[in-house]
């Protein structure tokens, strides 16, 4: 077990050495970083983090006032969440969780409440990490793909209130995931204008027994669905990026705080980028940077809600976002959102980007569908605002 924490405020170390004592004493092992210990003194931080983070199975956040402005932590949770690791993010009081973990909060404890809730969070996380491998492996199995086919007309099945519950909630998994609005301008399909265009859905099907919905609590579960369609968005953007876009290659001597940013500044004279989009193998190299912040220029990179922005002088902003194991990317990109048109066929009833709906099994009457879609098609209208750059 990694245990995650803040020490710039005052709880965060607190409540995480009460939280290691009570998992010690279940016989956890856990790591637990502590910058006086004799065998972390003499090694780099980040490698120190990266391997113990890949050699558990599971990382617990203690979310308390200053987690945004931890950048231990940032690297932390991102390092674990692209090794696929369980993720869970105990919440203080009311503060507020980094955006990628906000989904992921199941409870959140007080002064007066700490006790009991790490007593339950312990006692939970066998099942927990039981869940957790049950969803890698439906995660490889319904891996949403691009596939332009006919619309296929179907039966649907009306929702229980429980089911209406996990659909909403994969619906809002997928909104809080999705990145198509950083990144392109959003039009609903028209036919006077988008005709020309080849439409196809990025969706899963997933059977499952009538009765499963009413035999336990699958809300996590089913937010992977939506956050499967979301990632496939960005693959099937980035694809489309690849393909007409070149990647500038600089010299590997210039990846560093000052050279990044030079960079940066000169392929953004010609374009007003709002979006990188970086491979998370330069996590490392990049959060030392934020660390130990050498430039003396005005620019530099800053933290909010978890969210990290790289800063120009003049006050324009970069928000980062990294690849991870389902979005893989080995070069960066900036992209001007509108260098791309996403042109979406609405869901009928709800008029959102996304369908979340259960629909009859054609094969086993003892069964229902999940069926989570989206129908889009994308349109690079300028290639001159995507620019692809690497270090070599």
């Amino acid at each position: 077990m990694f245990l995650s924490y803040t020490d710039i405020d005052k709880h965060g170390k607190e409540f995480a050495g009460k939280l290691k004592a009570q998992l010690e004493q279940a016989e956890y092992d856990v790591f637990f970083f502590d910058h006086s210990a004799k065998e972390h003194l003499g090694r780099l931080i980040w490698e120190v983090l990266a391997e113990e983070i890949d050699n558990r199975d599971a990382i617990i956040v203690v979310c308390t006032e200053a987690i945004d402005a931890s950048r231990g932590v940032e690297f932390e949770y991102n390092h674990a969440l692209s090794r696929d690791k369980l993720v869970v993010p105990l919440k203080y009081d009311d503060v507020i969780v980094p955006s990628p973990l906000t989904s992921r909060v199941r409870d959140s404890f007080d002064d007066g409440t700490y006790v009991g809730k790490f007593k339950s969070l312990v006692e939970s996380l066998p099942n927990s990490y039981r869940e957790h491998l049950d969803r890698q492996k439906q995660r490889h199995e319904i891996k949403a793909k691009f596939q332009a086919q006919p619309i296929v007309e179907l039966k649907p099945v009306k929702p229980s209130p429980r089911g209406t519950l996990l659909l909403q909630s994969i619906v809002k998994a997928y909104n809080e995931s999705s990145l198509v609005q950083n990144v392109s301008i959003i039009e609903n399909y028209n036919p006077a204008i988008h005709a020309r265009l080849s439409f196809g859905q990025i969706g899963i099907r997933v059977p499952i027994p009538r009765d499963w919905i009413e035999r336990g609590n699958h809300v996590i579960l089913a937010d992977d669905f939506g956050r499967a369609i979301a990632g496939e968005e960005r693959n099937y953007l980035q694809n489309l990026w690849s393909e007409r876009v070149q990647v500038i290659k600089f010299p590997k001597e210039e990846f560093n705080f000052d050279g990044f940013h030079k960079i940066l500044r000169g392929l953004c004279t010609s374009f007003n980028p709002t979006v990188l989009l970086a491979p998370i193998e330069k996590y490392s190299e990049i959060a030392s940077w934020w660390l130990h912040g050498s430039s003396k220029s005005q620019s530099g990179i800053r933290l909010a809600l978890g969210r990290p922005y790289f800063v120009f002088e003049d006050g324009r902003e970069l928000r980062v976002y990294w690849s991870n194991r389902y979005v893989p990317l080995d070069h960066f990109v900036l992209v001007d959102p509108s260098a791309t048109h996403w042109i979406v066929k609405p869901d009928s009833d709800t008029g959102g980007r996304l369908t979340a709906t259960f629909v009859e099994n054609d094969k086993d009457p003892n069964k229902i569908d999940f069926l989570v879609k989206t129908v889009v098609a994308a349109d690079l209208i300028d290639r001159e605002r995507v620019k692809a750059f690497d270090f070599a």
